[in-house]
C-alpha cells in the first residue's frame, strides 16, 4: 500500500484506489440521490448512486485510528448528514474491470441499517435524494452508476 497523487492513479489501473462504499438501509428501502456536476469523479456526474464514500488520503493517517475507517468516516461525514442510530456491516468488494472508473477502483462495500431515514446531502453535489425499495431502483438501473447496479443484485 501507498499514497500516490491523485491525479498520478486515476488513470493507471496498475494501482487500483480503495473506495469505501456506503450504503444506507431502513425499512428495506435504500437511500439514493443523483451526482451533480460540482462531484468530483467527472465521469460520473449525472449518474445516480446508492453509495456515498470516496478515496483515502494521506491526512486519514494522522488520527492515529485505522486509516481505512477514519477515511470512511469522513468522506460520510463530508457528503452527508447521518441523524440517526445505525449498524453497520461490511459486505463486499467491488472489483469491475469493465469500466474506466472500475479498472482504477476497488470498492468496499459497506451497509449502514438506520433506525429512521434520516440521512441528507451536505454537499451540493448530491441532488434528487430519497428511499426506495431496491426493485424500484433496479427497474432503473441503466440511470445508475455500474457499482450501484451491481450491488443492486445482492440488495
Amino acid at each position: 500500500m501507498s499514497y500516490r497523487p491523485r491525479p498520478e492513479v486515476e488513470e493507471d489501473p496498475s494501482y487500483k484506489q480503495l473506495i469505501p462504499y456506503c450504503i444506507f438501509r431502513h425499512d428495506g428501502k435504500i437511500f439514493h440521490y443523483t451526482r451533480g456536476s460540482q462531484q468530483g469523479e467527472k465521469r460520473l456526474h449525472a449518474k445516480r448512486s446508492i453509495g456515498i464514500g470516496g478515496h483515502i488520503s494521506a491526512e486519514d493517517q494522522q488520527s492515529g485510528n485505522c486509516v481505512y475507517h477514519e477515511a470512511m468516516w469522513r468522506e460520510i461525514k463530508e457528503e452527508v448528514f447521518l441523524e440517526t442510530e445505525f449498524t453497520q456491516s461490511c459486505v463486499a468488494l467491488i472489483n469491475d474491470d469493465e469500466t474506466e472508473v472500475g479498472k482504477v477502483h476497488l470498492g468496499i462495500v459497506h451497509i449502514f441499517d438506520l433506525e429512521e431515514p434520516k440521512v441528507r446531502p451536505r454537499e451540493e453535489s448530491i441532488v434528487q435524494v430519497g428511499f426506495e425499495k431496491p426493485e424500484q431502483l433496479n427497474a432503473q438501473r441503466d440511470q445508475f452508476e455500474t457499482w450501484s447496479q451491481i450491488c443492486f443484485e445482492f440488495l
